[in-house]
């Protein structure tokens, strides 16, 4: 007989997301044995978590121009009311510059962004027609870098 294991690998969205000012970003120390690449910061205090809500992804399309290639990266989620993120810390986010690192449900962590690229958050917020869509805050973190979001392994007490 045959037998059919039903696992989830194929969920999909983040589990986490980390957004790092690029103050706190020091260096990626590569790992020759693992190939993986281990990012160091300065100040894990500066280190915002954000809170993953289901439908909060990740897409990196990759896009060859005439001067090479062009990875479009682009997270979103939605924000609840009941996250309670404050208004000082979604201006904070609205005006700096980031890193993120993030997730997936696979277990599959990268970073996107950089020093040279940095992403950019954006913020939508909308009433809604139904009581279930009231007050709902929709976020974009999004950049176009020349290489594609970095694979790596970190310390972070995720």
């Amino acid at each position: 007989m045959k037998h059919y294991d039903e696992s989830n690998d194929q969920r999909g969205g983040l589990s986490y997301l980390y957004v790092i000012p690029l103050t706190s970003f020091l260096r990626y120390r590569h790992d020759y044995l693992t190939g993986l690449n281990h990012p160091e910061f300065t100040r894990l205090t500066d280190i915002i978590q954000l809170p993953v809500s289901e439908g909060t992804e990740w897409s990196e399309e990759e896009k060859i121009t005439s001067g090479g290639h062009l990875y479009s990266i682009k997270i979103s989620g939605t924000l609840k009311k009941s996250d309670r993120i404050g208004p000082h810390l979604l201006r904070e986010l609205e005006c700096g510059s980031w890193m993120v690192l993030h997730v997936d449900s696979l277990g599959v962590c990268r970073m996107s962004g950089s020093e040279e690229v940095p992403m950019r958050f954006e913020l939508t917020s909308k009433s809604g027609s139904a009581p279930s869509s009231s007050n709902i805050r929709s976020f974009t973190f999004s950049c176009s870098q020349a290489a594609p979001s970095v694979i790596c392994s970190v310390d972070l007490p995720i």
